[in-house]
């Protein structure tokens, strides 16, 4: 029996979809000497792809909507008839993402996507994958009000962050001290940080370097499984690391 407007007006009203935090795919920081041509969101590690990995990542912490940024994950994906998994974000591409653009290019344009009520924002890069979970990254986010907390992974190469036992990230060194982490590809920031992005130059060396002086810069010490993928052969060795790593 279909109850008429007066009937349902005095029913229990619906509530509303619980939005989650929105989330931005980047352009990749890639390696030097590696190509941006050799890697997709479809690129298979084992049996999933790339794409699989991250909307897994969104999906695990209430993302609902994801802004594809990067020209060349967008590309990929505008066109293709996805069946994405259930409780997967909806994607997003923003008309601009059409070309290529600048890693801070892609941030400052970014923001115009963003309503003015999200209080965090998660970024991730186009060709990063973890079996690292979001919720921890957030709880650590909020509990020390940071401006911006990255997911830290165990790798020394030069210039790598420094990180005390709080999780505070204390600035960057390249001398071969214990506590040198690096950064992940997947963070969360807040408004302030959009706000705090300079006008040229990367935000990695400027707006990071100037949120750690403050103390206002953590991070989440991860040894999840984790991979970037910017070659063929990366794609084989993460395949190897990823199915015998444990989700943190």
């Amino acid at each position: 029996m279909t109850a008429g407007p007066a009937a349902a007006g005095r029913g229990p009203r619906r509530r509303p979809v619980a939005k989650g935090p929105p989330a931005l795919i980047l352009p990749p920081v890639e390696r030097p000497g590696t190509s941006g041509g050799s890697w997709s969101p479809l690129t298979r590690i084992g049996d999933r792809t790339l794409l699989d990995y991250q909307l897994d990542l969104l999906r695990g912490a209430g993302v609902t909507d994801a802004y594809v940024v990067d020209a060349q994950y967008a590309a990929v994906l505008r066109n293709l008839d996805l069946e994405l998994p259930e409780g997967s974000p909806e994607l997003h591409f923003p008309g601009r993402a059409r070309r290529a653009r600048t890693r801070l290019a892609a941030l400052l344009s970014a923001r115009n996507a963003l309503a003015p009520a999200d209080e965090m924002v998660i970024c991730l890069d186009a060709n990063i994958a973890t079996t690292q979970q979001l919720r921890p990254l957030i709880r650590c986010h909020l509990r020390n009000a940071a401006l911006a907390t990255l997911l830290l992974v165990p790798l020394a190469p030069p210039d790598a962050f420094q990180v005390d036992r709080f999780g505070r990230v204390h600035g960057r060194t390249d001398r071969p001290v214990p506590g040198r982490w690096r950064n992940g590809g997947v963070y969360v920031v807040t408004p302030e940080f959009f706000r705090r992005l300079p006008a040229v130059g990367d935000p990695e060396s400027s707006t990071l370097v100037a949120l750690a002086r403050e103390q206002r810069l953590f991070g989440l010490r991860s040894v999840a499984g984790w991979a970037s993928v910017c070659t063929p052969g990366d794609a084989e060795e993460a395949a190897t690391k990823l199915a015998t790593a444990k989700r943190r």
